[in-house]
């Protein structure tokens, strides 16, 4: 089992009025309405594969603030090398300036850290698959492919060298 981090460290300091509760080798953050909006699971880690699904309607405040928070810091602490993004289960999009400050701010850090292949899992909801083009055209410099389940995405990473 690996050992993250204190997900209090990230509520004292959460702007959006975020909660976090470790269960096992999973992080679930919730907002400021109890509403669970991202699952960020180690339990492939060993695997060097990290998995984040979302949920429901997240804000673009909330998405920025789990990204560059507690997203990030547990990519890196965990050395990584791959990720899978479970959007399949997410009911909205993020707007064009929250796409590229994930694409110019986040993306090099990922990459600075390690990741190599990201594997994603397409939104069944229609205005949530509209925007998740950014992620095709932020992934320029390393392998990124869109799955229609968790356990395609899965299995394409775990062949991966």
């Amino acid at each position: 089992m690996i050992k993250v981090y204190d997900p209090k460290d990230f509520e004292d300091k959460s702007q959006s009025g975020l909660k976090f509760k470790k269960t096992g080798d999973s992080i679930n953050i919730f907002n400021r309405f109890g509403d669970k909006i991202v699952e960020l699971n180690l339990f492939y880690a060993t695997e060097g594969i990290y998995c984040d699904t979302w949920y429901g309607f997240v804000t673009n405040e909330e998405y920025m603030e789990v990204m560059s928070g507690v997203y990030l810091y547990c990519f890196c602490k965990n050395s990584c090398t791959k990720k899978i993004c479970n959007t399949q289960s997410l009911r909205m999009g993020m707007d064009k300036k929250t796409s590229e400050w994930f694409i110019d701010i986040i993306l090099p850090q990922l990459l600075r850290a390690g990741l190599k292949y990201n594997a994603i899992v397409i939104p069944s909801d229609i205005y949530a698959r509209q925007s998740m083009d950014f992620f095709e055209r932020s992934m320029k410099d390393n392998l990124a492919m869109a799955f229609p389940s968790f356990d395609i995405a899965l299995l394409w990473l775990q062949n991966l060298n």
